[in-house]
């Protein structure tokens, strides 16, 4: 969610806590006077900020072997290994089905959502040497859903 990024970044740290939003202001003086409109965004859209944030707490390698065993029950931010993050573009929304995938896309259609069998497939066709970044840039740019890679 674009906007706790950028209010973290003016010095805003966010918690949930008994499943509520709590932010709080960890610099000295006062915030920068864009954080009011980032703060009522933030406010108005308190259960996604709560998504959002409860994705970046899950490890990658948790919620990719939750994704492997079919247990993944929500979507999950994760970012690659910095050797691998211009391969993927970024970070990467890991899907459980292609339900929550199309929520994620509608939620933030520049990022790359992928369901669980998409990830694999492509981490597959990866782990053979094949080409896989023409894919992952046209699931970036269109979405949709990835057939059987050949």
């Amino acid at each position: 969610m674009q906007q706790i990024i950028e209010l973290e970044r003016l010095g805003f740290v966010f918690l949930i806590v008994n499943k509520k939003l709590k932010y709080q202001y960890n610099r000295e003086g006062l915030p920068d006077s864009s954080a009011a409109l980032l703060l009522g965004e933030v406010k108005t859209h308190k259960e996604e900020a709560i998504t959002y944030l409860q994705s970046r707490m899950m490890d990658a390698s948790e919620a990719i072997k939750l994704a492997y065993q079919g247990k993944l029950k929500h979507s999950v931010l994760i970012e690659p290994q910095p050797e691998y993050a211009e391969l993927w573009g970024g970070a990467v929304w890991l899907c459980p089905d292609d339900t929550s995938k199309q929520r994620i896309r509608q939620k933030y259609p520049a990022d790359l959502a992928l369901s669980a069998g998409e990830f694999f497939e492509i981490c597959e066709g990866l782990s053979h040497g094949e080409d896989m970044r023409p894919i992952i840039d046209a699931m970036r740019l269109f979405g949709g859903s990835l057939g059987k890679v050949s």
